[in-house]
Parts: C-alpha cells; structure tokens; sequence
C-alpha cells in the first residue's frame, strides 16, 4: 500500500498535506464510540423497563398497561436506532469532524475541500455506515484504496485524517509582530495541517528572504483570513492565529 497522504490546494494556492488516519485508529474509534451508544442505549432500556414496571403495577387496567409496556418496547427501538445514527452525525458535525472515539484516537473527518465534515455529509457517510459493517465490506474497501476510505466517505466525499498534537516542534517559534489570543476566533476549524504550514510560517521567517517573507505572510494571511476571519493581515494576525489555537489547545 502506497504511503498514506493526501493534500489539498487552496484557492491561495497554498498546499496543505494531510496524514490518512489508518485503519488501527479508525478501529480504535469506532470500538470506543460503539461502547458509548451502548452505554447510552442501556441507560434508553433501563428507564423503559422501569416506565413499562410502573405502568403495569399502577394500572387497574393490565390489558391497557400491555399496551403502554408495547409502546414503549416500540419507542426504545426507535430512540435505539436514532441514537445509533443520531450519535456520529451529531457529534462529526458539531465537533468539527470528531466522535468521543475520534478525539481519543486523535483522527478527525473532513471534507474533500479540506473543511471539517458538515450536516449533509456527516448524514450521508453515516446513513451508509450498516453496509459498510455488513461482512466488514467498508473496512476491505478502506484497504484497497490509498486514502483508506470506505463506502460512506465515497458518497459524502470525506475522509478521516490523522490530527496532530499543537505543541510538537513550537517551543522555538518567537512571538516579535505583537500577535495576542484572540478568543473571538473560531480556530476549533484549523485543520492540523494548517496549523502545521502557520506554525512552520512562524519558525522560518528569520531566515527568509527579507522581500519574500512579507509576501509569504500576507499569502497566508490571506488564507486564514478568509477561512476564519475578516480581520488584519500580516504575521501579528498569523501570530495571533497561533496563539489562539495553542490557548485552544492546552
């Protein structure tokens, strides 16, 4: 299998390169998130069989507290199989891209542009989420293609990529155009590999040329900007964007 990489050009024809995540921590994610609706289907059963217990001892009427104790056998298999779907859909779309399972295993979702997976897509790779268990015909999939997708992330254009911690390789990065924490940015959305190409911006600089450094900085600048705000280009913003993102981090 061909070394797993991926990368994605911006339309500020800056290239980002993404780490697939694999299928050992997609695995690892995917038993931790399982265990999580399990949990929470228990817990779903649990207060159904109380419910139907109450119904049945409170009632004068046993035929009528079968009826109720049959609607609510119904209804917990219904909230079980919402839950089922309703957990990673939820989760991907409002944790940008990651599960509980997948931010213990350090894996995120994206999209084919590069942004965190959103409703429809998130909807659509896990409406097909029971053929790809089904003979485990998702994981052979994921095995025979380098980027290691399976049947959902070919119909909603995703893949999972590997995150990156924010403190490897930073400690030398000098803080020198005035950038600040800036709490109003919604950093959540860097994907690591913008946060790798920023950080490796701020720890280089020095020894750029003193005509192209500039021009590299508002290029990026350009980028975040449009990705993440409307605010003032240069390297204080790209500093503010860095330390905002390791304020986010620890």
């Amino acid at each position: 299998m061909q070394e797993p990489d991926y990368s994605i050009s911006t339309p500020e024809n800056v290239d980002l390169h993404l780490e697939i995540a694999g299928i050992g921590n997609r695995l690892i994610a995917q038993i931790i998130d399982n265990l999580l609706i399990m949990a929470i289907i228990i817990v779903l059963v649990i207060m159904a069989v109380i419910a139907g217990f109450a119904a049945y001892k409170l009632s004068p009427d046993k035929s009528a507290a079968s009826v109720v104790i049959g609607i609510l056998a119904l209804c917990t298999i219904l909230a079980a199989t919402l839950v089922q779907l309703g957990y990673f859909v939820i989760c991907e779309a409002l944790g940008h891209g990651q599960t509980p399972g997948k931010k213990v295993a350090g894996i995120r979702t994206i999209e084919a542009n590069g942004l965190p997976v959103g409703w429809i897509a998130s909807l659509i790779r896990n409406i097909l989420r029971g053929i790809d268990a089904t003979m485990l015909i998702g994981l052979l999939v994921a095995i025979l293609n380098r980027n290691e997708k399976r049947i959902g992330d070919y119909a909603a254009g995703t893949l999972v990529v590997r995150e990156r911690k924010a403190d490897i390789g930073v400690k030398s990065i000098k803080i020198t155009a005035g950038g600040q924490v800036d709490d109003t940015l919604d950093v959540g959305r860097m994907l690591p590999a913008e946060y790798d190409l920023l950080a490796d911006f701020l720890r280089r600089r020095q020894y750029l040329n003193k005509h192209k450094r500039p021009q590299l900085a508002a290029q990026l600048a350009g980028h975040f900007k449009n990705a993440y705000s409307s605010q003032s280009d240069g390297e204080k913003y790209l500093e503010t964007l860095f330390l905002t993102y390791q304020a986010r981090s620890e």
